[in-house]
């Protein structure tokens, strides 16, 4: 039976990731000045999406005048991660690439934060342009909390989203509590051939 969980799940935050800019920085994001950081925010979440596997949310930048000259607060849901600092002297044409590269660094380990219940059932609608059947059985043996906890660990462990095929098999395989749910689907990735945990589709 098709946990009711799955019906009329709430949209996530708005202000997922957060990024706030010192006024040192501001010339990245100053469309007089080119603002080379927006259409780099704007491939980086595109480059996101086709390797993870999940979209994110339009990241939401604001000033802080009180951060030290080119600095990058970086926030997760209202929270410090850490910061960016832009190298040189000035911030200049190509300082978004340190950005980016930046970003990616503290947001490793974090990723499993993005899995929220409202992300899960957006993840699974995805799956369903290649997948539908799988879905369906996954959504008919597994609740969405289930799914949510397993699709964390896996992300947790490091394993991409995108190989949609080999994981929403391994959950329509795993059996038991949650934890065993979670061991299994595991198993199964770490145990794939080589390549095929992060292969598209």
């Amino acid at each position: 039976m098709r946990d009711p969980e799955w019906d009329g799940v709430p949209g996530y935050p708005l202000d997922e990731l957060e990024l706030k800019l010192s006024r040192g920085v501001l010339p990245l994001v100053d469309p007089n000045k080119v603002a080379p950081l927006l259409p780099a925010l704007r491939k980086w979440r595109r480059d996101f999406q086709n390797s993870v596997g999940f979209s994110l949310n339009p990241v939401r930048l604001r000033n802080d005048i009180h951060l030290p000259s080119r600095t990058i607060e970086v926030r997760l849901k209202g929270v410090p991660l850490g910061n960016i600092v832009v190298e040189g002297e000035y911030v200049q044409l190509g300082s978004e690439a340190q950005v980016i590269r930046d970003l990616n660094y503290l947001l490793t380990g974090h990723l499993q934060e993005f899995i929220t219940t409202s992300r899960t059932h957006q993840i699974l609608n995805q799956s369903t342009i290649y997948h539908n059947d799988l879905v369906k059985q996954v959504r008919t043996k597994h609740s969405l909390r289930t799914v949510q906890k397993v699709l964390k660990e896996v992300v947790a462990e490091g394993h991409w989203l995108i190989a949609r095929k080999l994981w929403l098999n391994a959950l329509l395989r795993a059996e038991g509590s949650d934890d065993q749910v979670i061991s299994q689907v595991l198993t199964t990735l770490s145990s794939s051939p080589k390549g095929e945990a992060t292969r598209s589709r």
